[in-house]
This record gives structure tokens, C-alpha cells and sequence, in this order.
């Protein structure tokens, strides 16, 4: 495996939550945390490299995914989220840019950059699945679960991989509130296929 080294001049509380929450995490659908390196002048983060750099990347530069490629991806992005809830962690900044891909002839998806990620509870957990489960339209759009909002921005990503790069543009630039992404996605100039089959939530025909 190759790694990457990420260098800091200091420790602020972006990096610490770097360390405490990514380096709990196993799972091939996330960035591999190596060690820590301290120096007389900086911190060094030692990390797995993903050589196919940025979903965000890809996207821009060849365009839309098929609904397959799509897809296959967000399987992954969910096996990844699914897998950092349950260590009772929230990236919280689940974005394209934070989504690299290894370099394989089949692409095997990383989730990567903790800075945002704080641990949630026990309750926070069990708020998701339920609202999940029944699918109540006033539960989802009032929800303050960082879990829920998490899911959601996950299937607002999916369908940035099902239109052209104007849209993951449109996501680089507003904040992860559930609100301003639902806008971006309706006044977007290049919505999705209507043909598509992958629909309710982005959940259903996925697997």
C-alpha cells in the first residue's frame, strides 16, 4: 500500500478530530489512517494514497455516470457512511470532493478528511433508522439528526453523479443545510434522466 503525508504547522481542532475519530476506522470503503508523526515544526498525518483522485475530479472532467456507475459507487458511499455510524461517528462533510477513488481498473471508493466528524449517540442512531423506516415527510424535512442529515446529503450526491458537472460545482459552493441542497437540486439547468430507476430517496434500487 502507499501512503500519503499531510504536514501541519499546528494542531487545531480540525486535526485532532482527524485523529481521534479517523483513527479508530477499518474499512475499505474509507481512507486508511497510518500514524502520526510529530516533528520539531509540525504534525505529519500519514494516510493511504488514493491514486484516481476526486470524485468531484472525475465528474468535471467525464461527466455524468451511467445509472450503473452510479450505482455501483453509491453502494459503496452507503457501505462507508453505514460503517462510520455504527463506530458511533458523523463525518458531517460528506461532499464529492471528500470521496477519492484507488486507481483500479474497478474503482473501490474511499471516504476521506474527518476535520468535520464529532461522535453522536446512541439516540442519534436510532432517530436515523426510524425516520428512514417510515419515510414521514415532516419527520425528514424537521429532523436535526446528524445521522439523517448525513444519508441525505449521500442521496443529494447521488444525484450529482447522475448530472452533468454543473451541478457538483453548485455543491462545492453551499453548505451541507438540507434546505440549500434540495434548492440547488430543483433549479439546477441539468436534472437527472427521468428514466432513471434509482428513485425514493436513492435507497431502494440501489442494492
Amino acid at each position: 500500500m502507499i501512503y500519503a503525508l499531510f504536514m501541519y504547522p499546528q494542531i487545531d481542532e480540525n486535526v485532532e478530530r482527524e485523529i481521534i475519530n479517523h483513527r479508530s476506522l477499518r474499512h475499505p470503503n474509507i481512507v486508511r489512517f497510518k500514524e502520526v508523526i510529530l516533528t520539531p515544526t509540525h504534525l505529519a498525518l500519514v494516510m493511504e494514497y488514493a491514486s484516481g483522485g476526486e470524485l468531484f475530479e472525475r465528474i468535471c472532467k467525464w461527466g455524468r455516470f451511467t445509472e450503473d456507475e452510479a450505482r455501483y459507487y453509491f453502494r459503496q458511499l452507503i457501505f462507508g457512511v453505514n460503517y462510520i455510524h455504527s463506530m458511533q461517528i458523523c463525518h458531517r462533510d460528506l461532499k464529492l470532493d471528500n470521496i477519492l477513488l484507488d486507481g483500479m481498473k474497478s474503482p473501490c471508493l474511499k471516504i476521506c478528511d474527518f476535520g468535520y466528524s464529532k461522535r453522536i449517540s446512541h439516540r442519534d442512531l436510532k432517530l436515523k433508522l426510524i425516520i428512514l423506516h417510515e419515510r414521514k415527510s415532516s419527520e425528514m424535512k424537521n429532523c436535526d439528526s446528524d445521522c439523517f442529515k448525513q444519508i441525505f446529503k449521500g442521496n443529494i450526491l447521488l444525484q450529482s453523479t447522475l448530472s452533468d458537472g454543473s451541478l457538483a460545482v453548485k455543491l462545492k459552493k453551499i453548505t451541507w443545510n438540507k434546505d440549500s441542497m434540495l434548492d440547488s437540486i430543483l433549479l439546477d439547468g441539468c436534472p437527472a434522466p427521468q428514466s432513471l430507476k434509482v428513485c425514493d430517496f436513492g435507497l431502494s434500487k440501489v442494492f
